[in-house]
């Protein structure tokens, strides 16, 4: 016997109303989070948005959720934690 916890998008989606989440809605969502990546000006900036740009398609664009899925987003989160920290000549090339 196990548990199955399905947090992304289309599982939420299905359980409420019984249908998988449409691709327009998938669509929108990756949409606004491209808009904010590209929204940069600094490397803390660009890894901050990036983290949230592959957490959020790990929870939007699958219809099953693995956690495997969550190491990348976690990588990328330790390198914002660690650009402010970076060496002036690599943040300035």
């Amino acid at each position: 016997m196990g548990f199955l916890f399905n947090p992304s998008l289309d599982a939420v989606i299905t359980s409420l109303t019984g249908n998988g989440a449409p691709i327009y809605l998938k669509a929108a969502a990756e949409a606004i989070l491209v808009a904010v990546l590209v929204r940069v000006t600094d490397l803390s900036n660009f890894a901050r948005n990036s983290t949230l740009l592959v957490l959020g398609s790990v929870f939007v664009l699958p219809n099953d959720f693995f956690w495997s899925y969550l190491e990348l987003p976690f990588v990328l989160a330790l390198f914002w934690l660690s650009a402010p920290r970076l060496p002036a000549f690599i943040r300035r090339s």
